[in-house]
């Protein structure tokens, strides 16, 4: 392997590990991605010894973008729901005369 096609390699590898990094952390995955590696690399024998709140804990990291991605899919929702309500209310009726109690 000639030195220019090691250095391609390793600016290649950076370039997805810099990616999976950004892309972690706009899905808020991120915290729970470092715990996961880090506390297996650390300490694997604690996470052998108290699985209990190795999975605990990872689950609450877990809660944190679940709990991230309802809130704005909700408020999305609500938006959606007040631009309807506002562009019901300024529409015109399609038969004449149909929108008026006579």
């Amino acid at each position: 392997m000639s030195a220019v096609t090691l250095i391609l390699r390793c600016l290649f590898q950076l370039f997805l590990f810099l990616l999976a990094i950004k892309v972690l952390g706009k899905l808020k995955l991120l915290p729970l991605a470092l715990y996961l590696i880090g506390v297996n690399t650390l300490f694997p024998v604690w996470v052998e010894g108290h699985p209990f709140a190795y999975y605990g804990i990872a689950v609450l990291f877990l809660l944190y973008p679940a709990a991230f991605w309802w809130m704005k899919y909700q408020k999305h929702r609500q938006e959606e729901i007040a631009a309807m309500g506002e562009l019901l209310a300024g529409a015109r009726p399609l038969i004449p005369g149909a929108g008026t109690d006579k």
